[in-house]
């Protein structure tokens, strides 16, 4: 077996376009932070801290751009992201 937490909430027969980043997606049963008994205990300070951070920090930073053309993914089977995201201001 084999858990990969990169497909998480990516279930194309639960989510419609379920590979497009959506914000206003709503989940009613995020596996991030588990479900059931095993619900993290911290779940609701985290989301608090990325309200905070979204509502408060982004505006503040003015114009900004992804630079993809330089970005660099990460080269782990578990895991999706980026090992490098520059950003210009």
């Amino acid at each position: 077996m084999f858990v990969c937490f990169a497909s998480a909430n990516r279930d194309a027969t639960r989510f419609s376009d379920a590979e497009r980043f959506d914000i206003h997606r709503t989940i009613e049963q995020h596996l991030g932070f588990g479900w059931g008994p095993h619900v993290c205990i911290g779940r609701p300070l985290a989301r608090l801290g990325m309200r905070i951070a979204v509502e408060e920090l982004l505006p503040r930073l003015g114009d900004y751009e992804l630079l993809l053309e330089r970005a660099e993914r990460t080269r782990n089977p578990t895991l999706r992201g980026y090992q490098a995201l520059p950003i210009r201001f």
